[in-house]
Protein backbone atom coordinates (compact mmCIF):
# COMPACT_ATOMS: atom_id res chain seq x y z
CA UNK A 1 0.00 0.00 0.00
CA UNK A 2 2.46 2.41 0.99
CA UNK A 3 4.14 1.68 -2.11
CA UNK A 4 1.98 2.13 -4.77
CA UNK A 5 0.01 5.37 -2.73
CA UNK A 6 -0.86 8.18 -4.34
CA UNK A 7 -0.91 10.28 -1.12
CA UNK A 8 -0.05 10.28 2.53
CA UNK A 9 -1.48 6.91 3.92
CA UNK A 10 -3.18 6.77 7.31
CA UNK A 11 -5.92 4.86 8.98
CA UNK A 12 -9.39 6.53 9.21
CA UNK A 13 -11.52 4.26 11.36
CA UNK A 14 -15.31 5.58 10.23
CA UNK A 15 -17.91 4.96 13.52
CA UNK A 16 -20.42 6.73 11.63
CA UNK A 17 -19.95 10.43 13.25
CA UNK A 18 -21.45 8.67 16.72
CA UNK A 19 -24.47 10.46 17.58
CA UNK A 20 -25.15 12.04 14.41
CA UNK A 21 -26.47 9.21 12.76
CA UNK A 22 -29.89 9.76 14.44
CA UNK A 23 -30.36 13.54 12.98
CA UNK A 24 -32.83 14.37 10.17
CA UNK A 25 -31.61 15.86 6.84
CA UNK A 26 -33.10 19.03 8.28
CA UNK A 27 -30.47 19.43 10.71
CA UNK A 28 -26.98 20.06 10.96
CA UNK A 29 -24.66 19.52 13.61
CA UNK A 30 -21.38 19.34 12.47
CA UNK A 31 -19.49 22.00 10.40
CA UNK A 32 -16.20 20.63 8.98
CA UNK A 33 -13.96 23.26 6.43
CA UNK A 34 -11.16 20.75 4.20
CA UNK A 35 -8.38 23.78 2.96
CA UNK A 36 -7.01 22.76 -0.47
CA UNK A 37 -3.61 24.24 -0.94
CA UNK A 38 -2.84 21.72 -3.44
CA UNK A 39 -0.97 18.17 -4.18
CA UNK A 40 -1.62 14.33 -3.78
CA UNK A 41 -2.42 14.88 -0.14
CA UNK A 42 -5.26 17.98 -0.93
CA UNK A 43 -6.53 15.97 -4.03
CA UNK A 44 -7.21 12.98 -1.89
CA UNK A 45 -8.89 15.10 1.11
CA UNK A 46 -11.42 16.18 -1.60
CA UNK A 47 -12.40 12.93 -2.36
CA UNK A 48 -12.83 12.33 1.37
CA UNK A 49 -14.85 15.43 1.40
CA UNK A 50 -17.30 14.88 -1.37
CA UNK A 51 -18.28 10.96 0.84
CA UNK A 52 -18.21 13.09 3.91
CA UNK A 53 -20.77 15.65 3.15
CA UNK A 54 -23.48 12.97 2.14
CA UNK A 55 -24.15 12.90 5.64
CA UNK A 56 -27.21 14.56 6.79
CA UNK A 57 -25.28 16.16 9.86
CA UNK A 58 -22.45 17.52 8.35
CA UNK A 59 -22.58 20.97 6.87
CA UNK A 60 -18.62 21.53 4.12
CA UNK A 61 -17.33 24.20 3.01
CA UNK A 62 -13.82 23.91 1.45
CA UNK A 63 -11.44 26.75 1.05
CA UNK A 64 -9.11 26.82 -1.26
CA UNK A 65 -6.01 29.11 -0.70
CA UNK A 66 -4.18 30.45 -4.08
CA UNK A 67 -0.94 32.36 -4.66
CA UNK A 68 -2.09 36.08 -5.29
CA UNK A 69 -0.82 37.16 -8.37
CA UNK A 70 -1.24 40.85 -8.54
CA UNK A 71 1.23 43.10 -9.57
CA UNK A 72 1.52 44.06 -5.92
CA UNK A 73 2.30 40.72 -4.62
CA UNK A 74 4.13 39.62 -7.12
CA UNK A 75 7.12 41.92 -7.24
CA UNK A 76 9.62 38.72 -6.41
CA UNK A 77 7.53 36.69 -8.85
CA UNK A 78 9.88 37.24 -11.39
CA UNK A 79 12.51 35.48 -9.62
CA UNK A 80 10.30 32.02 -8.98
CA UNK A 81 11.02 29.27 -10.57
CA UNK A 82 8.44 26.49 -11.49
CA UNK A 83 9.40 23.14 -12.10
CA UNK A 84 8.03 20.47 -15.14
CA UNK A 85 6.77 18.51 -12.02
CA UNK A 86 5.39 21.51 -10.13
CA UNK A 87 3.54 22.56 -13.11
CA UNK A 88 2.35 19.45 -13.57
CA UNK A 89 0.84 19.11 -9.94
CA UNK A 90 -0.16 22.48 -10.08
CA UNK A 91 -2.37 21.03 -13.85
CA UNK A 92 -3.30 18.26 -11.99
CA UNK A 93 -4.84 20.28 -8.87
CA UNK A 94 -6.89 22.49 -11.36
CA UNK A 95 -7.98 19.70 -12.98
CA UNK A 96 -9.32 18.04 -10.09
CA UNK A 97 -10.54 20.81 -8.18
CA UNK A 98 -13.08 21.85 -11.81
CA UNK A 99 -14.10 18.27 -11.10
CA UNK A 100 -15.05 18.57 -7.83
CA UNK A 101 -16.30 21.59 -8.61
CA UNK A 102 -19.11 21.13 -10.71
CA UNK A 103 -20.23 17.73 -8.99
CA UNK A 104 -20.82 19.28 -5.71
CA UNK A 105 -19.90 23.14 -5.51
CA UNK A 106 -22.22 24.56 -8.22
CA UNK A 107 -25.33 22.24 -6.96
CA UNK A 108 -25.33 24.21 -3.87
CA UNK A 109 -23.88 21.08 -1.58
CA UNK A 110 -20.91 22.39 -0.25
CA UNK A 111 -19.53 25.76 0.59
CA UNK A 112 -16.71 26.97 -1.20
CA UNK A 113 -14.41 30.25 -0.26
CA UNK A 114 -11.24 31.03 -2.17
CA UNK A 115 -8.76 33.20 -0.43
CA UNK A 116 -5.84 34.88 -2.55
CA UNK A 117 -2.75 34.57 -0.25
CA UNK A 118 0.81 36.92 -0.92
CA UNK A 119 2.72 35.00 2.08
CA UNK A 120 2.75 32.48 4.90
CA UNK A 121 2.01 35.55 7.60
CA UNK A 122 -1.45 36.00 5.65
CA UNK A 123 -2.04 32.48 5.15
CA UNK A 124 -1.67 31.94 9.04
CA UNK A 125 -3.47 34.98 9.47
CA UNK A 126 -6.68 33.66 7.22
CA UNK A 127 -6.27 30.40 9.29
CA UNK A 128 -6.21 31.78 13.02
CA UNK A 129 -9.55 33.75 11.30
CA UNK A 130 -11.38 30.20 11.10
CA UNK A 131 -10.45 29.33 14.78
CA UNK A 132 -13.94 28.23 16.13
CA UNK A 133 -16.01 28.33 13.07
CA UNK A 134 -15.60 24.26 12.32
CA UNK A 135 -15.95 21.09 14.25
CA UNK A 136 -13.29 18.72 13.81
CA UNK A 137 -14.25 15.55 15.44
CA UNK A 138 -17.42 14.66 18.14
CA UNK A 139 -15.53 13.38 21.40
CA UNK A 140 -17.66 12.36 24.53
CA UNK A 141 -16.74 15.65 26.04
CA UNK A 142 -17.61 17.71 23.06
CA UNK A 143 -16.79 19.23 20.20
CA UNK A 144 -13.13 19.85 19.24
CA UNK A 145 -12.39 23.25 17.45
CA UNK A 146 -10.16 24.16 14.95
Amino acid sequence: VLRSAPCSVGILVDRGLGSFERLSRSQTKMNVAVIFIGGKDDREALAYASRVSRHPGVKLSVLRFLVDTSAESSRLAGYRIILPDQEKEMQLDDECFAEFYEKHVIGGKIAYTEKHLANAAETFSILKSFEGQYSLDQTSQGLSQF
